[in-house]
């Protein structure tokens, strides 16, 4: 199997991977992935990273970059998205509950928001689907015959 198309694959199982990971961890909701049950972008990923797989499988190199770069399209607006609203809705609970005394609770509360590592398969197994179709790598390079067998046998053969 050709190299790129090994590196297209590892690209869509990352993306596959990402939409069920945990995106983000809040207080009292817990984690929430990309799927979220069926409904949520993470579907149109999962769509692409399974389409992608296959255009990689039969060597389809527009479609399957056309797939890794609209699933990249996607993860960066949620992305963006997610950032927004979070800050929205932080200056707003700010502005709501000025002079409330338990503002200190839900500050705690907001600010114990994190994103969590599913970000990186979605982000890496995009950048992957794209450089692996935009290259044209067939084969995995050879071992040179004259070269040393390894570090072990490089010190063996030292003077000493």
């Amino acid at each position: 199997m050709e190299q790129s198309k090994v590196f297209g694959l590892l690209g869509a199982g990352l993306l596959m991977l990402g939409c069920f990971a945990p995106l983000v961890s809040m207080p009292v909701i817990g984690h929430v992935t990309y799927v979220q049950n069926g409904r949520g972008d993470g579907m149109i990923v999962l769509v692409l990273a399974v389409a992608a797989a296959v255009f990689a499988l039969m060597g389809r190199r527009r479609f399957w970059l056309l797939t890794g770069s609209l699933s990249l399209c996607v993860v960066a607006y949620s992305f963006i998205a997610f950032q927004r609203k979070l800050s929205d809705v932080m200056q707003d609970v700010s502005k709501d509950l000025d002079g409330n005394p338990f503002r200190g609770i839900v500050d705690v509360a907001m600010n114990s928001i994190q994103f969590q590592w599913g970000w990186a398969p979605l982000i890496m197994g995009g950048m992957l689907l794209v450089a692996s179709a935009a290259t044209r790598i067939t084969q995995w390079p050879a071992s040179r015959p004259d070269a040393p067998a390894g570090r072990a046998s490089a010190r063996s053969s030292a003077p000493g």
